[in-house]
């Protein structure tokens, strides 16, 4: 079975609103990363490493190689390096979800 997902197009929500919508969004997103957070460690240990070896950590704070670190990790991960496959693959598998349509954004979600 099929069901079209609408998404949303009311760009301005509530104070209480938000509440409803996006706090438990925001929690199931805390949730995974407090479940996953070694992943971000792993990388951040192996840029420190890699930077080291290298000799391409020039000095300062600490949080500021953190902080640049995980900037580095997010501008890796944009359009053209996600692998659409695997990620639709992963979707229909582990979400029963299905992406028909890219723009406007159209998801189907499959049971």
């Amino acid at each position: 079975m099929k069901k079209i997902i609408n998404l949303r197009t009311d760009y301005e929500i509530l104070d209480d609103e938000f509440e409803d919508i996006c706090k438990p969004f925001d929690d199931a997103l805390d949730k995974w990363f407090d479940e996953h957070k070694y992943l971000i460690d792993e990388f951040v240990a192996f840029y420190i490493a890699k930077g080291i070896e290298h000799d391409a950590l020039w000095s300062g704070a600490f949080s500021g190689l953190l902080n640049a670190s995980v900037e580095t990790l997010s501008e890796y991960f944009n359009d053209k390096n996600i692998n659409r496959k695997r990620l639709n693959k992963l979707l229909l598998n582990k979400y029963n979800l299905k992406l028909v349509q890219e723009k406007p954004m159209v998801f189907e979600r499959i049971k």
